[in-house]
């Protein structure tokens, strides 16, 4: 989960232009799980800009350890593939 942290960092990717119904999907897909879409400032390779990030709801529990896609595709991936089909 994207947790406040000043000088943080969390890698991913930056989408541009994304169609209304892949914008649909992903909120769709995110609700469920109390996640909602927030504006916030990233650092891309064009600099500093704004985007939207889907954040946790407030009062969720979050591990101390950084987010790891292999930690997450082992323990989460099945269950989500099979959520996202819907």
């Amino acid at each position: 989960a994207l947790v406040p942290d000043p000088g943080g960092e969390a890698p991913g990717t930056l989408w541009h232009g994304l169609p209304e119904a892949a914008r649909a999907r992903l909120d769709g897909f995110e609700a469920p799980f109390g996640y909602e879409p927030r504006r916030v400032r990233v650092r891309a390779a064009a600099g500093e800009v704004e985007a939207d990030a889907y954040v946790p709801p407030e009062g969720l529990r979050v591990s101390d350890r950084d987010w790891s896609l292999d930690d997450w595709a082992a323990e989460h991936a099945g269950a989500m593939l099979l959520i996202a089909e819907e």
